[in-house]
């Protein structure tokens, strides 16, 4: 089909074969639009010049939206619209192309499939060596021995100068690859953390551990401080950390249901350590808890207008006979881990968010990392 006919209206270049149009794909030219067949060869007549263009259509080979398709590097793929690609970038031309869009204004072309959510987090956590779990004869909690648990990090704020403290030691947070922390969004409400603290069980000096400053924080997009949703951030480092036994990561729990009834839970932090919030723990403090379901929770906790949500968890420690006090996570465990041990491993289920009083008997609220592995994908494993 190599016939051109011109029409006036609008002075649209057609491509003709038969007696009815072609209309396959829009080309620009000049100001104009032209449509035309497979392998058309068009010779446009403007003034004096004539210029010839020729182009190469799939026709009868083209894939559609949604069909399976092979990237040129092998990969498979998805005939997607160019825009709804995430990994499309107009800047480069080397791509391919599946068809045009139905209103033929989008280009379709083969978009790398992406992996289920959880692929990219549960191969990072089979990477991991199995922990040497010990068991050893927070508000009601033990001391933790060195080395216990190496995924905890303590976050750095600017001390007080006149006090002659270097860095104030107010949130906690977890180590789940050599770059990058996760802990909570309301860590950052009076200013950004500076540095984070591996590797010690102690905030003094005789702790030692391993110091790396902070480059960058990523708060949840979506996080409500008033209703503290969504409160959940990542911690960018400048530097990645060498993994020892005193260093290393955590696996992301993906499971979006409570762990299993009699499944022992724990938290850790240099929090609070007393029900009077006057003394602040200087060696990592540890506590065993349970899960707590999500409509008991929002009974427990009484709090006028709020209910506990789906991407929240709850858990409470047990009563101390002596003290009549509960195992609890308090201020300065903000941020910190809520971790089970499971198949050699720890795995992270939740981010220490916050509570109704330190060791009242009330459960703990905390950030259900399993509802997050997707954001956390797209910022940690891109």
């Amino acid at each position: 089909c190599n016939v051109l006919m011109l029409v006036c209206d609008k002075c649209v270049y057609v491509c003709m074969c038969g007696s009815s149009p072609l209309s396959t794909r829009k080309f620009p030219l000049s100001g104009f639009e032209m449509f035309c067949s497979r392998f058309a060869t068009i010779a446009v007549i403007f003034g004096l010049v004539t210029f010839t263009l020729s182009f190469d259509y799939t026709g009868g080979d083209e894939l559609y939206e949604g069909d399976a398709c092979t990237l040129k590097d092998g990969a498979s793929g998805i005939c997607t619209k160019a825009t709804e690609c995430r990994w499309f970038d107009p800047r480069k031309t080397e791509r391919k192309h599946c068809s045009w869009s139905e209103d033929r204004q989008t280009e379709v072309i083969c978009c790398k499939t992406p992996e289920p959510i959880g692929v990219r987090s549960s191969l990072a956590c089979e990477q991991q060596h199995e922990h040497v779990y010990t068991t050893f004869h927070i508000i009601e909690g033990e001391e933790a021995d060195p080395g216990e648990f190496p995924f905890m990090a303590a976050l750095g704020y600017h001390g007080n100068e006149d006090e002659g403290v270097g860095y104030d030691y107010r949130c906690g947070a977890s180590l789940i690859t050599r770059r990058f922390l996760l802990t909570a969004a309301h860590c950052f409400k009076q200013g950004k953390p500076l540095v984070a603290l591996f590797g010690t069980v102690k905030l003094d000096a005789s702790g030692g551990g391993v110091l790396v400053m902070i480059k960058n924080v990523h708060r949840h997009p979506k996080y409500n401080p008033k209703t503290k949703l969504n409160d959940i951030a990542l911690i960018e480092l400048a530097q990645k950390v060498d993994l020892t036994e005193e260093v290393n990561t955590i696996c992301l729990h993906s499971d979006t249901k409570d762990v299993p009834d009699g499944t022992q839970l724990k938290t850790e932090g240099f929090g609070i350590i007393d029900t009077d919030r006057l003394l602040r723990s200087k060696v990592l403090m540890k506590v065993n808890l349970t899960s707590v379901a999500l409509d008991k929770c929002t009974e427990l906790l009484d709090i006028p207008g709020r209910k506990i949500v789906e991407t929240q968890y709850c858990a409470v420690g047990k009563e101390n006979t002596m003290t009549k006090y509960f195992g609890d996570a308090c201020e300065g465990d903000s941020g910190g881990p809520l971790q089970i041990f499971q198949d050699g491993k720890y795995k992270l289920v939740g981010v220490t968010s916050f509570g109704a009083g330190c060791g009242a008997g009330k459960p703990g609220v905390y950030t259900r990392v399993a509802s997050y592995i997707g954001w956390i994908e797209s910022i940690v494993w891109p």
